[in-house]
């Protein structure tokens, strides 16, 4: 089953509501330029007590940075938005943290950085290729995950929405998707999900 990423999320009673949905993640942007930006740990030390499976996502940050947000929130995968290195995903993942390495694609996969994350990542990420760092509600051309090779699993995301989940359906026949990350396509405004469309979208996902 196609597991469903909600991100950006940052408003107390709006995450509430998105748990009472059920996704599989969801997703806190500690990028400090980004419209969603979550702010300071103590301002969102409510996220620690729920039993769903917490993201950090970061750009370009420090390690030291992000072990200490993962310590503060609990937080079970690390994913990484920008330059990061093989060598620092794998110190992330020596202290027992799951990592989501993101690419952007526009008309073809970055093969050979994919292949240098091979073994220091859970998990890949391809978005589309913006000037800025995810959120862009685009989507990028999809027939070029023909020529990937499955290896890990992949979390897809690039301006999704339910439009699209019959050929998310097609795709996961030979294509090893493990989750949809959906963000700004479900939004009323930056970080404020409309959850009626995310429910629809998780109810209809669950059943492909």
């Amino acid at each position: 089953m196609i597991k469903l990423k909600v991100c950006g999320m940052r408003e107390e009673e709006n995450l509430k509501q998105l748990i009472q949905v059920g996704p599989d993640y969801i997703g806190f942007i500690f990028y400090k330029k980004s419209k969603r930006f979550v702010g300071d740990d103590e301002a969102i030390s409510f996220i620690k007590p729920f039993n769903i499976q917490k993201v950090g996502v970061f750009v370009n940050e420090e390690n030291n940075e992000i072990i200490k947000h993962a310590k503060a929130l609990d937080l079970n995968l690390i994913q990484l938005h920008g330059d990061e290195s093989p060598a620092q995903a794998e110190e992330l993942k020596s202290l027992g943290l799951k990592v989501i390495k993101v690419f952007s694609v526009s008309n073809q996969l970055p093969v050979n950085e994919l292949d240098k994350f091979k073994k220091v990542s859970d998990y890949f990420l391809l978005d589309t290729k913006t000037e800025a760092y995810g959120g862009s509600g685009q989507r990028f051309d999809w027939s070029v995950l023909k020529d990937y090779d499955n290896e890990i699993p992949l979390f897809l995301s690039g301006g999704i929405g339910e439009e699209h989940l019959g050929e998310i359906s097609d795709l996961s026949k030979s294509l090893n998707i493990h989750a949809i990350d959906v963000n700004s396509r479900f939004e009323i405004t930056p970080a404020f999900k409309n959850i009626d469309s995310i429910t629809s979208f998780a109810q209809k996902l669950k059943a492909l």
